[in-house]
């Protein structure tokens, strides 16, 4: 997984997190750091991008970018507070799933288990998170 946002004390938190879940974790405080990151590691399984970074990019931007250097789908995972419906938009036309903040721990890990899982069990999670809305 590769986690990018520039606020070094929520990057920390988040990364303390998903380590205690058995992830292996990637981070980048900047678009700088997580192209090079890709560079040298490669695509991760996941990626988790906050929306708003300190570069001349926003976190979708960032995604489109990344997934254009795989010929696979990469799951992306977009943290915000941004509440617009235009953020909400371009998530859905590229398929970037979007967490508010503060972002709930349970929350985060079911849906990054319906990001990997077997097809089924995401077809499942996602027609629960449709009839949630």
């Amino acid at each position: 997984m590769l986690c990018i946002d520039n606020e070094p004390e929520i990057l920390l938190g988040m990364e303390s997190l998903l380590v205690r879940w058995g992830c292996q974790i990637y981070s980048a405080g900047s678009v700088k750091e997580a192209r090079k990151v890709v560079e040298e590691c490669g695509l991760p399984d996941i990626l988790l991008v906050d929306y708003r970074l300190d570069d001349c990019i926003d976190g979708i931007q960032l995604v489109e970018e990344l997934r254009k250097l795989s010929s696979v789908p990469v799951p992306a995972i977009l943290i915000t507070a941004d509440k617009q419906d235009s953020v909400r938009d371009r998530c859905r036309d590229l398929d970037i799933k979007i967490m508010g903040k503060p972002v709930k721990p349970a929350s985060l890990r079911a849906l990054m288990t319906s990001l990997t899982a077997p097809v089924p069990v995401k077809a499942l999670f996602e027609a629960k998170q449709e009839g949630a809305r």
